[in-house]
């Protein structure tokens, strides 16, 4: 049995063996691709996956770019094909004959489930002249402790009656015609939330025809050579039916908050940036930019920073890196915290890789339209009952003397909530079925205090609630101790004194309408 040339060729994977297939492409510009950024960095980042075998489909129908396709290049006088190709890439080495028994069910020294566990993604490359990397999805590097993608999913492939699975988010280039950065940006974006709000994801024509409907660039719509206004952007996220949260992020402890906040659950968050050319010395200005963010790196062994007023300590302000799908880059891009910007990956006018530094401009967060409560509003009621507990410890000596609690304040749902209490080996099991016979809404804010790694008290509140009324609906107490000194102190204290937010008083109620668990 031969299998066609055409229609599939098992190579071992070596960086110039995938330049050789990139640059192969039928209108591929050899100058401009051979020397691109994006085959730079997946070079680099294959080699640290481990791949050691790439199976390439010649012909590969690809949805997003059909759409491309069938709105823009079909058009042209010279014929552009519409199908693609596509490259699989293994961290185990086999060959041709080895890949063609396994499809004939001869299995020998390859197995389907040894491909599934060597398998680590694809990546689509388009028939254009330029920008060729299209729908890619590429297994992240790997966590080390310190590393979190809190945003992939499951994505299905079937190559040759075979079904694979990996575990990433979808990236891809722009083209520059049907999409700039913004638009690369929001399609990943859109990757994640559509698995969690159940949303279809538009191409990226389509998003940039959505973002440009109700306010036009000066320019034409397609080319899409100006890029999207964040408030185009937002115009794109209403269309696939959910509510933008633009944020401010400049400051590093908001742009570390919030982006825990969120991407703890599993939401990609829009980043908008200044970039600044440092190969001079001096900052000039490269550009305007947008990226997916996709994951962070949290080392255990950095301690949280103090927040004023209280000296309060989060646990997000241990971030010290950002993954970024940056579609100039590649996937998982890492952005390093700098002071008051961001590392890049991108080459300066001396053509050294790091030159050109990020500064954060602003947040666009994509949520589903009953999550009402903000971030901020569970930070200040949080940051006022840390303070209140410093006060209770010093005065009951609960929790001994103790380093001070650390908070992780995120997003999350009811399922995940209850998968956790149900997995707790510490809770007695009574108050645990207390617990998960309860009626919950469906997002909840979760605020968890940690003492030496280890939870003592959870505070839940309804972020589908509005914020005049009570949305803290319950605690959750790990810590005897520190239960037992808070309604103890509670009634004696003048908290009306300090506190600076209003529901916090409903903590305190349900602290002493409920007993001990």
């Amino acid at each position: 049995m031969e299998a066609s040339s055409k229609s599939i060729e098992v190579k071992q994977y070596t960086p110039e063996h995938l330049e050789e297939v990139v640059l192969s492409g039928p209108h591929a510009n050899d100058a401009i691709i051979g020397r691109s950024l994006h085959l730079i960095y997946l070079k680099e980042y294959l080699k640290e996956l481990g791949a050691q075998s790439m199976v390439i489909e010649h012909t590969y129908v690809d949805r997003d770019f059909l759409e491309d396709f069938a709105s823009y290049y079909v058009r042209c006088l010279k014929s552009y094909e519409r199908t693609c190709r596509r490259i699989h890439f293994f961290s185990q080495a086999f060959k041709q004959e080895d890949f063609e028994q396994l499809l004939a069910g001869e299995t020998r020294s390859l197995t389907e489930q040894s491909l599934q566990a060597s398998y680590l993604g694809f990546i689509v490359l388009k028939p254009l002249p330029e920008t060729v990397i299209g729908r890619t999805c590429l297994k992240p590097y790997e966590p080390e402790e310190r590393r979190f993608y809190p945003v992939v999913r499951t994505y299905e492939v079937h190559l040759y009656g075979l079904k694979l699975e990996i575990k990433s988010i979808a990236f891809q280039e722009q083209d520059t015609v049907t999409s700039a950065c913004a638009t690369s940006a929001l399609w990943s974006v859109f990757q994640g939330t559509s698995k969690l709000y159940q949303h279809r994801v538009p191409s990226p024509v389509e998003i940039t025809r959505l973002a440009t409907r109700l306010s036009p660039p000066v320019s034409r719509v397609l080319p899409n050579t100006e890029g999207l206004s964040e408030w185009q952007m937002a115009q794109a996220i209403r269309a696939v039916a959910l509510e933008p949260i633009a944020i401010g992020a400049a400051n590093p402890f908001v742009l570390k908050a919030y982006c825990y906040a969120y991407m703890k659950s599993h939401v990609p968050v829009l980043l908008t940036v200044v970039l600044n050319d440092w190969s001079s010395g001096k900052p000039e200005l490269f550009g305007h930019h947008a990226v997916a963010l996709t994951g962070f790196s949290l080392p255990a062994t950095t301690s949280p920073l103090p927040l004023r007023p209280y000296g309060m300590l989060l646990s997000a302000t241990r971030m010290d890196k950002l993954y970024a799908h940056d579609d100039g880059i590649g996937p998982f891009a890492r952005m390093e915290f700098e002071k008051s910007c961001l590392s890049t990956s991108w080459k300066g006018k001396d053509g050294k890789i790091g030159s050109v530094k990020a500064i954060p401009k602003g947040l666009l967060i994509s949520v589903y339209h009953k999550i009402r409560i903000s971030f901020l509003a569970i930070f200040n009621v949080v940051q006022d009952f840390d303070a209140f507990v410093q006060v209770c410890r010093k005065d009951t000596g609960c929790l001994g003397g103790k380093a001070r609690l650390e908070w992780d304040i995120y997003l999350t749902t009811v399922n995940e909530v209850k998968e956790s209490i149900r997995n707790c080996p510490v809770l007695d099991p009574t108050y645990k079925l207390s617990i998960l016979y309860e009626h919950m809404p469906r997002f909840i804010w979760r605020a968890t205090a940690l003492l030496d790694g280890e939870p003592v008290i959870d505070l839940l509140f309804d972020a589908t609630d509005i914020e005049q009324g009570d949305f803290f609906f319950r605690a959750i107490e790990y810590e005897d101790d520190l239960a037992a000194g808070l309604r103890a102190f509670s009634p004696a204290a003048d908290i009306e004194d300090w506190m600076s937010v209003r529901p916090i008083k409903f903590v305190f109620a349900w602290l002493q309408e409920n007993p001990l668990p």
